[in-house]
């Protein structure tokens, strides 16, 4: 008693940066949740289609998105979380393609 424990980040990254909030979602909630922001548009964004989503600028989103919804700022490891929860690129210009 009167011990302090060490916080633990649930298993697949999940914890929160500064913001707290969002501490316990899993990594598509948070995904979600970021997508949803209208203010965040000019960073990450759905496509047209519906199907898939942007990330417009890497910087902006590892200094403004990330650090709010993990514990890091970034783009590597966040990219890593995206694979490993199954999503994948659609097409074939490895992101970099101007519609």
């Amino acid at each position: 008693s009167g011990r302090k424990s060490k916080k633990k980040s649930p298993k697949g990254g999940g914890g929160s940066g500064s913001g707290g909030h969002h501490q316990g979602e899993n990594f598509p909630t948070k995904l979600h949740r970021i997508l949803s922001r209208p203010d965040l548009v000019h960073i990450v964004s759905w496509l047209d289609h519906g199907r898939a989503w942007k990330v417009l600028s890497q910087d902006a989103f590892a200094s403004v998105v990330i650090p709010e919804y993990f514990n890091h700022n970034k783009y590597t490891s966040f990219s890593r979380q995206v694979n490993g929860w199954g999503f994948r690129r659609i097409g074939g210009s490895g992101g970099t393609r101007k519609d």
